[in-house]
């Protein structure tokens, strides 16, 4: 179960109809229709009971509703506090890096870190495994 087919569930369930919960998240509606196929079947269970009125929670459904709802919130909790983590994340860091590795990681590595983190100043340590470790106590 992936947090997507979370939100497009929830959008379907507060919506009542397919057709416009796939125009609010902005996606078409056999595609909806088919996220949410791929959760029942993952589920074993049939989440609505479609008319040509829309759809309703059955049983399962409304059960999963109560879950998915929470989940979101708690996803959205982690984000944040995860990104809150990252903007305080500051100063010197010593970063150890095999000889070998060096030359395709740190680029990369180096990249991320100014957009993810620009407030780390990075100390690279290049050695050998042997001693590296005792260079990077230091």
């Amino acid at each position: 179960m992936e947090l997507k087919q979370l939100r497009y569930f929830i959008a379907i369930a507060e919506q009542g109809s397919l057709s416009a919960a796939a125009r609010r998240l902005h996606i078409v509606q056999p595609a909806l229709s088919q996220a949410l196929a791929v959760l029942e079947r993952e589920l074993g269970a049939e989440l609505f009971t479609r008319s040509h009125g829309g759809v309703v929670l059955t049983r399962a459904g409304s059960e999963l509703l109560h879950h998915a709802r929470s989940i979101l919130k708690q996803a959205s909790f982690a984000k944040t506090a995860v990104q809150s983590l990252m903007e305080d994340a500051r100063g010197p860091i010593n970063i150890g890096i095999l000889h070998s590795a060096a030359s395709t990681v740190c680029e990369q590595l180096f990249r991320k870190l100014r957009t993810e983190a620009p407030l780390i100043q990075p100390q690279l340590v290049v050695g050998y495994s042997n001693d590296l470790s005792t260079r990077l106590q230091k």
